[in-house]
């Protein structure tokens, strides 16, 4: 949301996990906005006209307030909001300027409703765990927005939490195993760490994705984590076995060139590494331009 200027008027990133907070536990949209037009001038940007203007205020604030609470997928009893409707056309606006509906707010520019995907991560870091576990066993929670809930627990190490909401959506790798159920791989084994009992847990997580996923970005993603661990543990020959399988699940992973480069530097084979990380960086290039896809040509080894 911006300024005829250009500049932004509110700091989003404070005020969406806030306004979330409150709307999830408000009793009802009347309280909810009656908030956001008290709290709205502590999220203006330094020199925003929102802190000198009431009229400029009262609009928007009518406006977050409708786009947030019309986009809440549930709020903290589990069930969706009822919707906030404009009023009558001779009513009182609800930006309480006093002004009838019509003469005012009726044709200001509307913020369309939030998407679910924006606010589900929000929502989950203001439920309660057995409530978070009930929408994950159903499949309710879309995963590009798991994938940001479970990164923000880990930017918080809140390790255990992402391991409890990641491990069920794991489980059957024969069902899910697309681009997004991948990044979720990635994210569960960074959770686990390096402490003994999270490195078995691991290992056995990627063996059962290696068995039971077809080809796919996520058994792409176990072969490649197993090729690192092999690496680290100096099985040259297991490494490569598990790049190949990486690779031929997934040609056109772009992780792909790292682990590359980075087997033939553990082996030292430093000229051949330069080699490859120099025809990686033309093929990324080319793919970051779209004058083709991206096309991986047989590895040294």
């Amino acid at each position: 949301m911006h300024s005829r200027e250009g500049s932004t008027l509110l700091e989003f990133e404070r005020l969406i996990p806030d306004s979330v907070g409150i709307a999830m536990h408000a009793a009802d949209g009347i309280q909810f906005l009656a908030w956001v037009q008290r709290a709205l001038p502590d999220y203006a940007t330094p020199d925003s006209p929102v802190i000198d203007d009431p009229n400029l205020s009262r609009t928007l604030a009518f406006a977050w307030a409708r786009a947030v609470w019309n986009g809440l997928p549930i709020n903290a009893a589990g069930h969706k909001p009822m919707a906030m409707l404009d009023p009558a056309d001779d009513d009182d606006c609800p930006c309480g300027s006093r002004l009838p509906f019509a003469d005012c707010c009726q044709h200001m520019p509307q913020i369309p409703p939030l998407t679910s995907s924006v606010l589900w991560p929000y929502v989950l870091a203001n439920i309660q765990p057995a409530e978070r576990d009930t929408l994950l066993a159903g499949n309710r929670v879309p995963r590009t927005s798991l994938i940001e809930f479970a990164a923000h627990l880990l930017d918080h190490d809140r390790r255990g939490e992402v391991i409890a909401a990641l491990e069920p959506r794991l489980a059957t790798p024969e069902r899910y195993h697309d681009e997004e159920t991948s990044i979720l791989l990635d994210l569960l084994c960074e959770a686990y760490g390096m402490s003994e009992k999270g490195a078995r847990r691991k290992l056995k997580l990627l063996h059962m994705t290696t068995e039971k996923a077809p080809r796919s970005p996520l058994r792409s993603e176990a072969w490649q984590r197993l090729a690192t661990i092999y690496m680290d543990r100096r099985e040259s020959e297991r490494a490569w076995r598990a790049f190949h399988q990486a690779q031929h699940d997934h040609p056109h992973a772009e992780a792909l060139s790292v682990l590359e480069v980075e087997l033939l530097v553990a082996e030292r084979r430093i000229e051949e590494a330069k080699h490859r990380a120099t025809f990686w960086a033309a093929a990324l290039k080319r793919a970051t331009r779209g004058s083709s896809s991206f096309t991986v040509s047989p590895p040294i080894r």
